[in-house]
């Protein structure tokens, strides 16, 4: 599918104007009735913020998590505790943890404990509103972080189970593409820890230590944004590769995850369509995306929301810099076109806006992380 062209269009380089709520109002196209508030940026503190996650409301008093990468460099990275005064915008930011390595995942598990992807482990947390905590427990260790995709990203299916995404070292393997067993085929993908796929663990949460863990499905370059529906449906969002694109080739990707799938990788991208040089018979044989999404929107996060599936495209090309939403069927898969809830959104020359993960609130508002910004969003409505 294309996003529609009229969605599009550049935007002039954003001005503060009237308040959003007790925010300054971040000037871009937002869903009818409603604006996107600036609640903190730098001059609080922010470094390079990922992953938000809501965690409660006391007193008027709203409660974040945030994981702050810090910088591309390891052990730069910060988990954050924001609280926020609905009525006067005021906000305080304290440490909740430092000297992460460049974490990006952020998920609450089933046991309440929250859950942190560094770029080798996962590791889980007991933490409570008042700053009271329990130590960092690794839970799943040495997972491969070499290359371009370091990142790792999680969730959690109702039963427990824990999908975990480990990204390519390269773009797309340039000379050693090859094909085994009529399947596309790197290096990459071989040994204990294979990279360019998803696993899935087994978790005793009593004692906090996995049981399993497996390869779940292979083939997918940069899998920083996973979902899982109430049903069990698994979705991926493909960041597809660089070598030979253009503005509109190729397409990213929502994958619908089988467990032994294999989703093309390194050598078919959208619709089992064949990069050049490569073996056509291979990528017939690879599972095909649900649906397509623009080239370069950059899908780092997603999940479901109160009405649908939400992704943020933090690409800061044409269709990047945008909040979307999906409709979904009973089983969770997306369909149709997006609906652009915020964006897109440009601060300055060279300054797009560069959404990476959203949480939703009690009352369906959205909180969201600009990690090129430095910023974090509350997306309302118009009060």
């Amino acid at each position: 599918m294309r996003f529609a062209a009229a969605c599009l269009l550049l935007i002039a380089p954003a001005a503060w104007a009237a308040p959003c709520g007790p925010f300054q109002r971040l000037e871009a196209p937002a869903r009818s009735g409603w604006c996107a508030g600036v609640v903190a940026d730098a001059k609080q503190g922010l470094r390079m913020p990922r992953t938000v996650l809501w965690v409660g409301r006391e007193a008027g008093t709203d409660h974040l998590l945030v994981a702050d990468m810090g910088s591309w460099e390891p052990r730069r990275g910060r988990l954050l505790h924001v609280r926020i005064d609905g009525k006067t915008g005021q906000v305080r930011i304290a440490e909740v943890l430092r000297q992460l390595d460049r974490p990006h995942g952020l998920r609450r598990g089933p046991d309440r404990r929250f859950y942190i992807a560094e770029a080798t482990r996962i590791s889980r947390l007991e933490w409570h509103h008042d700053g009271t905590r329990g130590p960092l427990q690794p839970v799943v260790q040495d997972l491969p972080a070499e290359g371009r995709h370091p990142l790792k990203q999680i969730a959690f299916a109702t039963d427990g189970t824990l999908y975990i995404g480990v990204g390519a070292a390269s773009d797309d393997c340039a000379d050693q593409r090859s094909v085994q067993g009529g399947l596309p085929a790197c290096p990459e993908m071989t040994g204990d820890r294979p990279q360019a796929a998803v696993y899935k663990a087994r978790i005793d949460f009593d004692a906090g230590r996995i049981t399993e863990l497996k390869v779940f499905a292979l083939g997918l370059r940069n899998s920083t944004a996973l979902a899982v529906h109430a049903t069990g449906t698994v979705l991926q969002g493909e960041n597809n590769i660089d070598s030979g694109s253009t503005e509109r080739f190729p397409a990213e990707e929502i994958n619908r995850l089988e467990e032994g799938g294999h989703y093309g990788w390194p050598g078919c991208v959208e619709n089992r369509k064949t990069l050049p040089g490569f073996d056509a018979a291979a990528c017939r044989a690879t599972k095909a995306p649900v649906l397509t999404m623009p080239a370069h929107s950059a899908p780092l996060h997603m999940a479901y929301g109160s009405d649908g599936l939400v992704v943020g495209w933090h690409g800061y090309r044409t269709a990047g810099r945008r909040i979307v939403r999906y409709a979904v069927d009973a089983r969770g898969l997306p369909r149709g076109n997006p609906v652009v809830l915020l964006g897109p959104w440009t601060l300055g020359p060279n300054r797009f806006g560069a959404p990476v993960a959203w949480a939703e609130d009690d009352q369906g508002q959205l909180w969201i992380a600009d990690d090129r910004n430095r910023m974090l969003l509350r997306l309302g409505p118009e009060r």
